[in-house]
This record gives structure tokens, sequence and C-alpha cells, in this order.
């Protein structure tokens, strides 16, 4: 985190929920897949709160559907 122009930023990566990519609705809700850029001075601002996120093990099964989506745990691998 600094500032830029006198506001704080961050320079960070961004996630992307799997129904915004190819696999739309066929992706688990929980889903995150990370996106191949980064992107400088996003304002500190822009985030809106903090959720879990647990890289999966290669070979590891997704988890099962989550029936309460409001606990913000997502995976990705």
């Amino acid at each position: 985190m600094y500032e830029a122009d006198g506001e704080k930023v961050f320079h960070g990566q961004w996630y992307t929920h799997g129904s915004k990519t190819l696999l739309q609705e066929t992706a688990n809700p929980q889903s995150l897949f990370l996106l191949d850029s980064c992107e400088p001075d996003i304002p500190l601002a822009s985030i809106v709160q903090k959720c879990n996120l647990r890289e999966l093990a290669i070979g590891e099964d997704e988890p099962t559907e989550e029936t309460n989506a409001n606990e913000n745990k997502f995976y990705h691998r």
C-alpha cells in the first residue's frame, strides 16, 4: 500500500468468479480464478470486504457447494 496523488492505493492481482469465465454457470459458486494480469495504483477504497480463499492441492477434489453463501469462503487452483 502506498499513496499516489494523495490517494491510498495498492498494487494487486485480481481473481474473477467462475461465472465470469468460459465456464459461466457450470462453475462451482465458490471457485475463483486468478487473472493473468496485475494492476498498479488500485484505489484502496475499491476493496469491499475480505473473503477466505483456499488453494486446492493438485488432485484435490472441489468442495461441495456451500449452502450459506454469506460466509465468503472461496477456493482456487
